[in-house]
């Protein structure tokens, strides 16, 4: 019996679907099709998970045998991730992410029902849509739910701070050195370590991610770090700029039009820096990792 044969029997015979299946190896449902029409085939990282969660051997996966393997010990580390799923689990894992969607949808329909009543409109959209996109996430993203959840959460109070109270991040450094510890100084510190934390918590997340030293990717690494340098400077010129403009403006008017420019770029300006930076560390990090595999 061909591979792609192998494949489909066993995933019948564990009564997962195609995106079960993707859910629990880390790639797509289009993989899993090409893999079972014989258009493509796993490597061997993959036929490691796949024989560990039918719970068959990696022979009887790949050949139809009913052998075992006898020696398992020339298997990578990195071959054999933690992820020992069983279908159980994966159902169970997309059913909470379901749940938790409805749990927001209500929610955010609550929130928005409720702030519109007392005669707040605006206010209801504040706060009810981010539950609502939370929502659409639950229901659409099979992997890293909650990840991408905080990461819209973390953006829609940045920007809302920005405009709303003019706080920012880093404006704790400011109020320490003028106006010293009151509830602006907290605020700012709080998001400041939620920035952190996220940042954090993503690299980690996609610690696995692996990085093919190479002159392409290399350059492309090196690129991406000097275009977000760039970017930093170029969003500091700006602001100078802007801040210049506003304080030689005798103009009411004008001053209040610049004030509002700077509160709605500096939110943009300031996720975008935030992703950039994530992005540049889960490279570095895979770029770290990849040399460390090679000097063992």
């Amino acid at each position: 019996m061909k591979l792609c044969e192998q494949i489909h029997k066993f995933r019948c015979e564990k009564k997962l679907s195609q995106a079960d299946l993707a859910d629990a190896l880390d790639v797509s449902r289009q993989s899993v099709s090409k893999w079972e029409t014989g258009t493509a085939v796993p490597e061997l990282s993959k036929l490691i998970l796949m024989s560990e969660l039918f719970e068959v051997s990696l022979d009887e996966l790949v050949n139809g045998s009913d052998e075992k393997i006898s020696d398992t010990s020339e298997w990578k580390a990195d071959d054999r991730r933690d992820v020992p799923y069983a279908p159980q689990t994966v159902h169970q894992h997309r059913e909470g992410r379901v749940t938790a969607g409805y749990f927001l949808v209500f929610f955010g329909g609550l929130a928005f029902l409720i702030l519109t009543a007392l005669g707040n409109f605006l206010a209801g959209l504040v706060f009810s849509v981010p539950l609502f996109l939370c929502a659409l996430i639950c229901f659409t993203c099979r992997r890293r739910a909650g990840l991408w959840c905080a990461w819209l959460i973390y953006w829609f109070v940045n920007i809302y701070l920005h405009i709303a109270t003019g706080i920012t991040p880093s404006a704790w450094v400011r109020y320490v050195d003028f106006e010293g510890m009151n509830v602006q100084t907290v605020v700012s510190l709080i998001m400041f370590a939620a920035e952190i934390g996220i940042v954090t918590a993503t690299v980690i997340c996609f610690r696995k991610v692996r990085f093919e030293i190479s002159r392409k990717s290399v350059g492309l690494l090196c690129g991406g770090t000097v275009w977000y340098i760039v970017f930093r400077l170029l969003e500091s010129l700006f602001f100078m700029m802007i801040a210049k403009a506003v304080s030689s403006s005798a103009d009411s008017v004008t001053f209040r039009r610049y004030s509002w420019l700077m509160r709605l770029t500096s939110p943009m300006f300031s996720v975008v820096a935030v992703m950039g930076i994530t992005v540049i560390l889960i490279y570095v990090v895979a770029l770290i990792r990849e040399l460390w595999a090679r000097r063992k």
